[in-house]
């Protein structure tokens, strides 16, 4: 028995670091790539003596690259399965990177970070479901935040990298071509990691699928859970929405509809509350607020790293203790005051209005990153029944970089060139307003997820009798 108890451990452990290498590469690949072009930027508008719609069109190329391939990667996955994709995607970013390094004027540059965009968009499609699929429901939430804390960790890599190097001429040169570093990670990654039985499946293999469930799972859950994705997948078979008509017709059938709006809303509460103006801009928004010249600036931008790792990190220990609405509804209240908060340090006039500013999103990064950060993500994993959930998911995650690139092009041109803090002040109290309207979706519609298997999640959100603050497992 005691041999037995340890094997169980040992396939236990082996998983959970096997995931750890999917969020790891793919979250890594994530972070530096939007995050990059914060310090990179400014020597590339001296050089180039770019205009602030052309700095947004340089930024914003990454998101609409992104948008083309989140719009790919659900149908890619049906076909190729997650392992394939997502190994091609981490080849493609490499050589996306390698075209932005070596660009001799702006057009290149936006052809390189298009087709890295492209890429980082299949992953971040792809990324979550595949997690939540391999994933056992114990630490299904823990896992996500570990794909979320790696691209926390991804965009202070970028920081740190731009800080170092930001001063030189050509340096963001270097910034961009180590990129591929992670790209590269990525697809070797998939060479380790198992395939998810739900593609399998899908895709008319289910011995292999039982096989990876061998190896992911206790021997006395394998029979159970593998009859639940097989009659997931006849479900799907049965149904029109395996069909392009009933793909179209999906938010028609309130069964469907529901989970599609809760994983939408989601993925666009990590967003649409301003975090990427605070990615994409940090530098820029703290030069604005008087921060102590350029290197204060950057020094307060890599600071917002720090904090965003740190506080990714806790978000971990948190999911599983108390759940994802209670975190949301505690960070979005967080992100409203430091909101408001920022916007007052932009119009002050006085000597703290820096110091004001600098606290403010510091505090807004720290709430962003134990609640709407990852939980946004990991209820797009959680929400989606089966017989939608790769196309629904790269459907939702779409939309956020939609949402992506209205901000990434929009707020330089409403901040001005040069910045115009008063005008920024402007930009964040829209960025409240918006983060009050989802604090109140949290509320209304958000399920809590948290002790629930995904056959279990979605049975019980095609129940519309279940109201969201009732929608919980049941106690032990």
């Amino acid at each position: 028995m005691a041999i037995v108890e340890t094997g169980l451990l040992a396939r236990s452990g082996m998983l959970r670091w096997r995931l750890f290498l999917i969020g790891g590469s793919a979250g890594t690949l994530f972070g530096y790539s939007i995050a990059v072009s914060n310090d990179a930027i400014g020597p590339i508008r001296q050089q180039y003596s770019l205009s602030g719609l052309a700095v947004g069109t340089v930024v914003s190329s990454l998101i609409a690259g992104a948008l083309v391939g989140c719009l790919l990667a659900g149908h890619a996955v049906e076909r190729h399965g997650h392992r394939l994709v997502l190994g091609v995607a981490g080849l493609v970013a490499a050589a996306g990177s390698l075209i932005a390094a070596t660009a001799d004027g702006a057009p290149a540059l936006v052809i390189g970070r298009l087709i890295l965009g492209a890429a980082v968009g299949v992953t971040t499609g792809v990324t979550p479901t595949y997690i939540g699929e391999l994933a056992h429901v114990r630490n299904r939430g823990v896992m996500i935040a570990a794909y979320q804390f790696s691209l926390a960790f991804g965009f202070l890599l970028a920081l740190t990298v731009g800080a170092i190097l930001s001063y030189g001429g050509h340096e963001w040169r270097i910034m961009f071509a180590a990129n591929a570093v992670p790209a590269i990670l990525q697809a070797v990654t998939m060479t380790l990691v198992p395939s998810s039985p739900y593609s399998l499946v899908a895709r008319g293999r289910p011995d292999e699928a039982r096989e990876s469930l061998m190896e992911i799972r206790h021997p006395d859950e394998v029979a159970a859970e593998f009859e639940t994705i097989v009659e997931a997948h006849r479900a799907t078979a049965n149904s029109d929405s395996s069909t392009a008509a009933g793909k179209v017709s999906a938010l028609a059938d309130p069964s469907l509809r529901r989970p599609i709006v809760i994983a939408v809303g989601a993925v666009l509460i990590d967003t649409l509350v301003g975090v990427g103006a605070v990615v994409y801009y940090s530098t820029a928004v703290f030069a604005m607020a008087g921060v102590g010249g350029r290197a204060g600036a950057e020094i307060a931008s890599f600071s917002l790293g720090v904090i965003n790792v740190v506080f990714t990190i806790v978000a971990m220990g948190l999911l599983s203790r108390y759940g994802r609405r209670p975190l949301l509804t505690v960070g979005l209240t967080g992100i409203v005051v430091a909101l408001l908060a920022t916007s007052f340090g932009l119009q002050s006039s006085s000597a703290v209005s820096g110091a004001i500013t600098i606290a403010a999103m510091l505090g807004f990064m720290a709430c962003h990153a134990f609640s709407a950060g990852p939980i946004g993500w990991l209820l797009v994993a959680e929400v989606l029944p089966a017989r939608i959930r790769s196309r629904a998911s790269a459907a939702a995650i779409t939309v956020n970089w939609l949402a992506n690139l209205l901000i990434a092009l929009l707020f330089p041109i409403l901040v001005g060139n040069p910045g115009d803090p008063h005008r920024a002040a402007t930009g964040f109290l829209i960025f409240a307003a918006i983060s009050v309207g989802f604090l109140v979706f949290v509320r209304r519609c958000v399920p809590e997820t948290k002790g629930l298997t995904l056959a279990e999640v979605e049975a019980k959100l095609t129940d519309n009798n279940v109201k969201a603050k009732h929608y919980a497992p049941e106690p032990n």
